[in-house]
């Protein structure tokens, strides 16, 4: 089985201002800088600006594919969550034995 690191990046869509405060509200709890690392049950990640999020998780599987699909249902799950729509999300997996010696 391999280990791949899925980065799910997405913009939000749409937001209230109602969504915005609710974000910034938690925004602490989203922070690259504390939570920003890939784990396998995922985190969200995002800016003040509430323009892009992005999601990162590690998972196993034997198909990029099969994660890739994964990860961003993952992330949908995560944001919906938070209450509020998103767009243009796009995935990518690197497959760790391509980067540990």
């Amino acid at each position: 089985m391999k280990i791949f690191r899925v980065t799910v990046r997405g913009w939000f869509d749409q937001l209230t201002d109602e969504q915005r405060a609710a974000l910034l509200a938690v925004a602490a709890e989203h922070d690259v800088v504390s939570v920003g690392g890939f784990t396998e049950t995922g985190t969200l990640t995002y800016e003040r600006a509430l323009r892009t999020f992005t999601f990162r998780v590690q998972l196993r599987d034997d198909e990029e594919t099969v994660v890739l699909e994964r990860a961003t249902a993952m992330a949908v799950a995560e944001v919906e969550a938070l209450g509020v729509a998103h767009r243009d999300l796009r995935a990518r997996a690197v497959h760790m034995a391509s980067v540990w010696p």
